[in-house]
């Protein structure tokens, strides 16, 4: 089955949940009965209803059509996103001078403030006889 029978199947069954949740309701005020809960129907076809959407929502992810410059739809090569080699994924990162481990090298626990100082001081002490 295609997604959207999915989408309308599961939107079908949240509508009648909703629906039937408002009938007791009304019935619950009409004859003046406190209703304690929802009757597990109602919630069962909810549960079921939520689910149903969300295979079809995780069902309907594709890779998108590509044009090309003679204006002819190029069909993506397979259905679902290419994987991505490691090495390529962090060739632009290694480029910059970060690394792996840069979140823990750089927290301010790990800092060295005198070291710091020293190069601040040596930098305005640079400048000015610059």
């Amino acid at each position: 089955m295609s997604s959207f029978a999915f989408f309308l199947i599961g939107g079908l069954l949240l509508a009648h949940s909703g629906y039937s949740s408002y009938e007791l309701h009304q019935f619950a005020k009409e004859f003046g009965t406190e209703l304690k809960s929802i009757p597990s129907d109602i919630t069962l076809e909810t549960i079921a209803g939520i689910m149903i959407v969300v295979i079809a929502a995780v069902g309907s992810i594709n890779k998108a059509s590509k044009l090309s410059i003679n204006n002819e739809i190029v069909p993506p090569q397979n259905r679902y996103l290419k994987e991505i080699e490691m090495k390529k994924a962090t060739k632009e990162h290694e480029t910059i001078g970060i690394n792996d481990y840069q979140g823990f090298e750089s927290r301010i626990s790990f800092i060295d403030i005198q070291k710091k100082r020293n190069e601040f001081s040596d930098w305005i002490k640079k400048e000015k006889h610059d």
